[in-house]
C-alpha cells in the first residue's frame, strides 16, 4: 500500500476514534446535566412544599411555639390592655408565612448592617427603634399614654435593639407596644379597628407609611385585609386559638 494512503488511513482511524470519544463524552455529560437539572427541579419543589426555606414554618412547629411561649404573650397583652388573641394571631402569621430556613442567618444580616426582621413577632430593627421612640414622643400621632411607658425597653446603640428583639419577651412586647398604637391611632381618628384583626394584622405587617412615598397610611372608613391580614383573621377566630388563649 502506498505510504500517502496508509497515513490517510490512519489519520481517518484517528479522528474516528477522538469523534468516538467526544460523542461519548458528550452523552455522559449531556446525562449528568439532565440528572442535575431534575435533581435541583425536585429538591426546589420538595422545599418549597415542606415550608423549609421559600415558606414559613410548619404548623406544628408554630402551635408548639404559640405553646411555650403563651406566658410571654399573656404577659406583653396585659402591660399594653390589648388581647392576647391578637398578639398571638399576629406572631402565628408570622411564623408560618415570614420564618425559614434563611432566617438561620439572621446573625450574618445583623452584622453586615441589614434592617433584617428578627425575633419572635419578626420585628425589623429600625421599626424596633421607631416604636421605641414614638412611645415617648408626645408629638406623634403613636405617643402612648404614660402608664405605658414603665414597660418600654431603653437601648442606647444599635446592638441594644437587636439584643431586645432576640429576647423574646422583650420582642414580644414591643410587638405588642405596636399593636395598641395602631389600634390608639385609629381609634383617635374617629375609626375603631380594635374587631377587626385582619386590618390590625395588615398594618402591622405592611407598616404604617407607604413604600413609595413614605406617606402615613392614614385611618379611613373603609380600610382593606391583604392577606397576611386574612391568615391572622382566621387563627384568631379559630378552634386553635381556644388551646391556649381562650
Amino acid at each position: 500500500m502506498p505510504q500517502t494512503n496508509r497515513i490517510s488511513m490512519k489519520q481517518r482511524n484517528v479522528t474516528r476514534l477522538v469523534l468516538n470519544k467526544l460523542s461519548n463524552s458528550i452523552k455522559i455529560e449531556t446525562f449528568a446535566s439532565a440528572a442535575l437539572l431534575f435533581l435541583f427541579i425536585f429538591a426546589g419543589w420538595y422545599l418549597y412544599r415542606e415550608h423549609f426555606i421559600f415558606q414559613g414554618q410548619d404548623e406544628a412547629i408554630v402551635q408548639k411555639t404559640l405553646a411555650d411561649k403563651a406566658h410571654d404573650i399573656n404577659d406583653a397583652a396585659k402591660k399594653l390592655d390589648i388581647s392576647p388573641r391578637l398578639l398571638a394571631s399576629v406572631i402565628y402569621t408570622e411564623l408560618r408565612l415570614n420564618v425559614n430556613l434563611l432566617d438561620s442567618f439572621e446573625r450574618v444580616y445583623v452584622s453586615l448592617g441589614n434592617n433584617t426582621s428578627i425575633g419572635l413577632a419578626q420585628i425589623r430593627i429600625n421599626t424596633a427603634k421607631w416604636i421605641i421612640d414614638t412611645v415617648t414622643d408626645s408629638n406623634s400621632y403613636y405617643f402612648l399614654e404614660s402608664k405605658y411607658h414603665e414597660w418600654l425597653p431603653k437601648y442606647e446603640r444599635r446592638e441594644d435593639i437587636v439584643e431586645i428583639l432576640e429576647n423574646d419577651s422583650t420582642n414580644c412586647l414591643l410587638a405588642a407596644f405596636h399593636l395598641r398604637q395602631i389600634t390608639t391611632r385609629w381609634k383617635h381618628t374617629g375609626f375603631d379597628i380594635w374587631d377587626r384583626p385582619d386590618i390590625v394584622a395588615t398594618l402591622y405587617s405592611y407598616g404604617l407609611f407607604r413604600r413609595d412615598d413614605n406617606s402615613e397610611i392614614v385611618p379611613h372608613a373603609k380600610p382593606e385585609g391583604n392577606f397576611f391580614g386574612k391568615v391572622a383573621a382566621d387563627f384568631f377566630y379559630s378552634e386553635k386559638m381556644r388551646r391556649y388563649f381562650p
